[in-house]
């Protein structure tokens, strides 16, 4: 297909179609200019989450016992300080502390408490909706200490003391599970402290609860206990933050290639219906529709010279190459293009059929390389024959 064949063809579309296809282009111009003014004007806003402050408790446990019973190993008296491992049977009594503290990068001023406490209790881990939990069989909770400091500062310090009876500690669980007469789970003993603070940090207002750990396990008459250490938690503020929307280059520059191509395509059509420009004549439609039935039908064209003598009378003029195609079917015929003659013809017996192509149509048409054949036939049984420079169509 041709360019101009191509172009003819929307110009037709296009004018049969003309209010549905205005009214699509009024729509992308409006859809455009929405987008354009998104993009350039209004481009709206996102809420973002921004750091606002940042802090980081430090705290840490430290503990000792003294050596009271007489013992191959030790004198009575010393002090085994921050162990990994204790003897109660030489020394029962574990004295301990917990500090508290944090760092920051600005001021702070912290009020708070810390609450010390031995908690022994027995876990079990069962199987709960295809998943594997631990739940609490019992649990006992001994207060040990309490301590409350005001206006704590990022280079300062809390702390809280603790006493516990390792032996008492030890012996506890297997009171409780005599008592229950059941040794179901896993019994295990910890110190817990629990933070209670609040107060300003780097400017923000903050407040946290957290419980520190320090886990007791008793084996082989030995208590083995976490070393000292730093322990660090940090703690985040964070404030809402409203920004414009980041429009990215797609959006930006497709929004005006839609805009602006859209509108130069409703003033063309616009311009192009008010002028008569758009709205092929009666000629184009007619040559248009020959080019269609030509494509159409090609199997029902052989190309071809028609002797005049081949030519019977009387002769009928069909006004359209369609409506030859359709006489060639219900007569059973062939239709022959003579390209010399301009003309496309249906021989029968006693008459014969003509159309003439709209212009220099036939000189021009191609529809593939002699798809049908290119023999020099009488137009009757197909069989070749002469003829030299035809000047009428008989």
């Amino acid at each position: 297909m041709s360019s101009d064949d191509l172009l003819l063809r929307v110009r037709a579309a296009v004018a049969d179609q003309f209010v549905p296809v205005v009214a699509a282009l009024v729509v992308l111009v409006a859809v455009g200019g929405w987008m354009v003014y998104g993009a350039y004007v209004a481009p709206g806003t996102t809420t973002e989450r921004e750091l606002a402050s940042s802090w980081t408790a430090e705290a840490g446990f430290e503990h000792a016992a003294t050596v009271t019973e007489p013992n191959p190993l030790y004198d009575t008296g010393t002090t085994l300080a921050n162990r990994s491992t204790y003897y109660p049977a030489v020394s029962p009594v574990l004295n301990g502390s917990f500090d508290y503290g944090y760092r920051s990068t600005g001021e702070g001023s912290l009020d708070g408490t810390l609450q010390v406490s031995l908690v022994t209790r027995s876990v079990s881990t069962v199987e709960r909706n295809g998943e594997r939990v631990t739940v609490e069989n019992w649990r006992r909770e001994r207060p040990l200490g309490e301590q409350s400091f005001e206006g704590l500062s990022p280079d300062e310090s809390a702390s809280v003391d603790f006493t516990t009876n390792l032996r008492r500690a030890a012996n506890s669980s297997e009171r409780i599970t005599d008592a229950l007469g059941s040794r179901t789970g896993d019994v295990q003993t910890t110190v817990v402290v629990r933070t209670q603070v609040e107060g300003t940090v780097n400017g923000n207002e903050v407040g946290n609860a957290t419980a520190f750990r320090l886990p007791m396990t008793f084996e082989g008459g030995t208590v083995r206990l976490q070393g000292p250490g730093a322990i660090e938690q940090p703690h985040e503020t964070y404030r809402q933050r409203t920004v414009p929307v980041e429009v990215g280059p797609l959006r930006k520059y497709g929004s005006l290639a839609l805009f602006f191509l859209a509108t130069a395509a409703l003033a063309g059509l616009v311009v192009g219906k008010r002028t008569g420009r758009l709205t092929p004549d009666e000629t184009d439609r007619t040559v248009l529709s020959y080019r269609r039935a030509r494509s159409e039908f090609d199997e029902w064209i052989t190309r071809g010279r028609v002797p005049d003598d081949a030519l019977p009378t009387p002769r009928v003029e069909v006004d359209s190459l369609r409506g030859l195609v359709d006489v060639a079917i219900d007569t059973d015929g062939r239709v022959i293009e003579d390209r010399e003659r301009g003309e496309y013809v249906v021989v029968r017996e006693n008459v014969h059929y003509a159309y003439e192509a709209p212009g220099d149509e036939v000189s021009v048409t191609t529809v593939g390389p002699m798809a049908n054949g290119e023999a020099e036939t009488d137009g009757r049984d197909g069989s070749n024959g002469e003829r030299s420079n035809p000047e009428s169509s008989g």
